[in-house]
C-alpha cells in the first residue's frame, strides 16, 4: 500500500496538483 500511495504522489507532483517540495 504503501508503495502505490508513493506512486500516487508522484503523479499528482509530475502533474503539479500535489504541491511540490518547491512549494514546501
Amino acid at each position: 500500500e504503501g508503495t502505490r500511495h508513493k506512486e500516487s504522489t508522484e503523479v499528482l507532483i509530475e502533474k503539479k496538483i500535489y504541491p511540490s517540495q518547491e512549494c514546501l
